[in-house]
């Protein structure tokens, strides 16, 4: 966070660092669903993906309509193209190449794997796909942060972590080597589960097999 700041313009640098400890802003996501914070922590997510999202102009303008133009204090992601959300059902490999900009290491996840994994080394990100080279899966690892239910797992205690999660999912699934949810399309991977009780989430897997996630 202080990293990105350092690269914002005075006025909105002087903005965040000053904060309002009376002011929240929110990311509007769906009906049922929103996330807000302080003004400063939230100003800092918002307009780094304002930047992310540059390419995709027309979106942007939608999804900031609130904030820039209706004077409201929410950004409204319910409004987003497909295109926005990056890594999606139904991409090829070329085309998350093409996404994160750079060319991934590559290796066989086991004998019967169907097609290579991409490593993205940079990212701690390992892209799994089908015999036609259709996105099939994506694991992500720390230094990530991973956002379930407004909350990150990543790199957090897991029991911990499912006390809460089995309450908020009612498809919450739990077995030797983690726990799932969203009907098995999320896998929160813990492989020292068992041996002591600090063990700790190391990879989110999140699956787009049948094109949906």
């Amino acid at each position: 966070m202080n990293g990105w700041i350092l690269g914002l313009p005075a006025d909105k640098k002087r903005k965040l660092l000053l904060g309002d400890t009376n002011m929240s802003i929110f990311i509007f996501i769906k009906p049922d669903k929103s996330w807000h914070s302080q003004t400063g922590t939230v100003d800092c997510i918002i307009e780094e993906t304002r930047l992310r999202l540059q390419r995709y102009e027309d979106c942007v303008k939608d999804i900031y309509r609130p904030l820039d133009i209706e004077g409201q204090v929410f950004i409204d992601l319910s409004r987003a193209c497909s295109d926005c959300f990056g890594v999606r059902a139904g991409l090829t490999r070329r085309e998350v190449v093409s996404l994160f900009g750079e060319h991934p290491a590559q290796f066989m996840k086991s004998p019967f794997s169907a097609s290579p994994t991409d490593v993205y080394t940079n990212r701690s990100i390992h892209v799994h796909f089908d015999k036609n080279d259709v996105i099939e899966g994506i694991e992500i690892s720390r230094p990530n942060v991973f956002l379930c239910f407004g909350r990150n797992v990543l790199g957090e205690i897991a029991r911990e972590i499912a006390e809460w999660i089995r309450l908020e999912d009612s498809s919450f699934a739990e077995d030797a080597l983690g726990y799932s949810i969203s009907n098995g399309r999320l896998v929160l991977y813990v492989p020292e589960k068992g041996d002591h009780p600090d063990a700790m989430i190391k990879t989110v897997y999140i699956s787009y097999e049948d094109g949906r996630v």
